[in-house]
């Protein structure tokens, strides 16, 4: 008995440490601002949509270069283009994915951000019906419709990590602007 309360508690503190080391290396990465800003507007928002998916995946990607994987983030836009890092307490993903969706929710209603994207490593089912690591993004935006999709990624025979392109999905999760503008009937 004594064992496996040990091997619970070692088992615990890697857990702890590999979240403590993650939220630091995503702090450190929400540092690093997009190279050229883009205020989102409703005639762009196509064009900074994307610029945010690349961002949100290049923070993700790094996080898992540096640690192997890494607890749900999300990523904000304010209306003068500054990149914000959300992310949750790190012991529970759905957790951590509520609080963050609650968090943008509420940001958004107030009118401080623009366009966010919630980001979460999971696992999907393969062609084979093998389990594939996967990188998972809902994006939105005042002004587009919410969209989600999922880059994959594994490791090669050399042990470097190889990523697949995006894959958009067909089914929106989460749409994160509820108080989007109406579109009058002569507005694309």
């Amino acid at each position: 008995m004594e064992a496996m309360e040990s091997d619970t508690r070692i088992c615990f503190r890697s857990s702890l440490l590999a979240v403590i080391l993650g939220i630091i290396a995503m702090t450190t990465a929400a540092a690093e601002q997009p190279s050229v800003k883009i205020v989102v507007t409703s005639s762009n928002a196509p064009q900074a949509m994307r610029k945010l998916l690349n961002h949100a995946l290049r923070l993700a990607k790094k996080s898992i270069r540096q640690q192997g994987s890494f607890s749900p983030f999300g990523v904000s836009v304010d209306k003068d283009g500054n990149y914000s890092l959300a992310y949750g307490q790190g012991i529970d993903a759905q957790t951590d994915l509520d609080t963050i969706s609650n968090q943008f929710r509420k940001q958004s209603t107030a009118n401080e951000i623009v366009a966010a994207a919630i980001v979460y490593d999971t696992k999907i089912r393969g062609r084979d019906g093998n389990s594939v690591d996967a990188i998972y993004i809902t994006y939105d935006s005042l002004y587009t419709p919410a969209k989600n999709g999922y880059a994959l990624y594994f490791k090669s025979r050399n042990g470097k990590i190889k990523y697949t392109g995006f894959v958009p999905q067909e089914k929106v999760k989460t749409a994160i602007f509820t108080n989007k503008p109406r579109l009058s009937a002569t507005q694309p």
